[in-house]
């Protein structure tokens, strides 16, 4: 007896009856029910692999995309640091080639 092919059909024995001819069909019922049950956890299988490497990918272009995210935040924030800097320096360092004169005279007078 082939029990590999769950498609194949129940044996029929015409001339065999009463006991033998229950078992046969139990067993082929209980053949075909285990393989519906084998091809279904195949499936599962291969759907929870397939979704479990999709997940797995996923994962790893969101932290991709988050690091470059932050790159960018960082180096935009240096930018801005040097730009500001730039605005804001004083020329301190450098001396004048003239000397400024000091006056005398007040500029202003107070009078009562």
């Amino acid at each position: 007896m082939m029990w590999h092919n769950s498609s194949s059909n129940p044996p029929e024995s015409s001339s065999l009856s009463g006991v033998s001819t229950q078992i046969s069909q139990s067993l082929y019922n209980l053949h075909s029910t285990i393989s519906k049950a084998i091809t279904q956890q195949f499936e599962s299988r291969v759907f929870l692999t397939r979704s479990f490497s999709n997940a797995i990918f996923l994962h790893y272009r969101v932290l991709y995309w988050s690091l470059g995210q932050a790159l960018v935040i960082i180096l935009f924030g240096i930018g801005q640091v040097l730009v500001m800097r730039s605005f804001f320096t004083s020329p301190s360092n450098q001396r004048s080639t003239k000397p400024i004169p000091m006056s005398t005279t007040p500029l202003h007078t107070v009078s009562f």
